[in-house]
Order: C-alpha cells, then structure tokens, then sequence
C-alpha cells in the first residue's frame, strides 16, 4: 500500500497522478485540513470531483496541539502500517517532517508545492546529507542521491481535458501575499510575457485559487 498526505490543492493533484501511475497498488490518502480561509473546502471539491476515497484531519496552526491529541490515534494508525512508497506534500512542513520519521516505508517522495520545490531543490544542492525524492512536473535535473520522478499530469488530462486550446498557459501567482514581489512587478511580468504572443496563439491565464 502507498500513503499520501496532502495540504493543498495542488499537492492533491500531484497526487492523483501518483495514484494513477501505478493503478494496481492501494492507496490511502489523507487530507490535512487547516481551518484556514477556502483551502479545507478546495480539497474536498478537488478530492471529489476526481472520485478519490480519502480520509481528513484538522490541524490548526494556532490549535496544532489541541487538534493533534485528539487525532492522535489516527497518527499511530498511520504509524504502526507498512507502506511501498509515501508521498507527502510540502517540503517545508513541519508537521509532515515530524511524522516522516514515524513511518514505516520503502521510500518517500515530496510532491509539488509550486515555486516552493524549485527553492527546495536549491537549498538540497548545498544539503550534505541524503537527499530528498521528488515526484514532480517540473524539470528538475536529480542530484547524486536523490531519485526523481516525472509527470505531466497525464491522468488530469484525460479526466479533465474535454476540447485542447491552442496556446500556452500561465499558472497565476497569490500575489497578495508574495514575498518579495510587488502587484505592479508582477503585472509588469506578466505583461511582458503576454506581448510575446498573438492572437492565433494566444497566452491563457489561469488564476490561482485565491486570486
């Protein structure tokens, strides 16, 4: 059986990939819900939509010891099954690190958290010690070490896609809470992108979540 653990939206459809790539094998899937703005009732429409059985937990930043003793034997249930392969969602959780040293797997992979990964990847070229594994749509090059697995969303694809457009896609940003980008920047950035296309073969933009 394979676990994966997801706080975004994204992450859950890098995972829907992951479970489709190896459709023989069983899957568990956990939503960790935050209680923060429309993130929780996103990955219920996007677990939905894609038919996946999954399970969910509440873990508040502000309540995260209150909320992780009463699901805490979901943690040790998590903790006491085998696993093939694990995948988890952002890098930079602390909460997933903590429970990665708990599971009993063969190998563990981090799925895509959008520009995030790409600033992982940096911070792993300096890292001295083992590397971690990706499972991503992003061209990343894997160090010595580390195992890298592709996909470009195949499986979204057929599900999703009813009649392909012609042109190329920009992913839009959270530009308000961007650190270290301005709106005008980012407008001008994209601007300038937008110029290089044409009407024939237009640039599509699509917003972010919170956008």
């Amino acid at each position: 059986m394979n676990l994966l653990i997801v706080e975004s939206p994204l992450q859950l459809l890098c995972a829907y990939e992951a479970i489709k790539s190896n459709p023989e094998m069983p899957y568990r899937l956990l939503l960790r819900n935050n209680g923060r703005g429309s993130n929780d009732i996103h990955l219920y429409n996007c677990a939905d939509s894609l038919q996946l059985n999954y399970q969910t937990f509440l873990l508040r930043p502000d309540y995260f010891k209150y909320d992780l003793l009463k699901k805490l034997p979901l943690m040790l249930d998590i903790c006491r099954k085998e696993y093939n392969q694990v995948y988890l969602g952002s890098y930079y959780s602390s909460f997933l690190h903590a429970l990665k040293r708990g599971l009993r797997r063969e190998e563990t992979y981090y799925l895509d958290d959008g520009a995030a990964t790409l600033r992982a990847q940096l911070e792993q070229m300096k890292e001295v010690n083992k590397k971690i594994n990706w499972f991503t749509f992003f061209n990343i090059l894997p160090l010595q070490g580390q195992k890298i697995k592709r996909h470009s969303f195949e499986s979204l694809k057929k599900t999703c896609i009813k009649e392909k457009k012609v042109g190329s896609y920009f992913i839009g940003q959270p530009v308000e809470i961007m650190s270290g980008y301005t709106k005008n920047q980012y407008y001008n950035g994209v601007s300038t992108i937008a110029h290089r296309f044409t009407e024939e073969s237009p640039l599509l933009y699509i917003p972010h979540r919170i956008e």
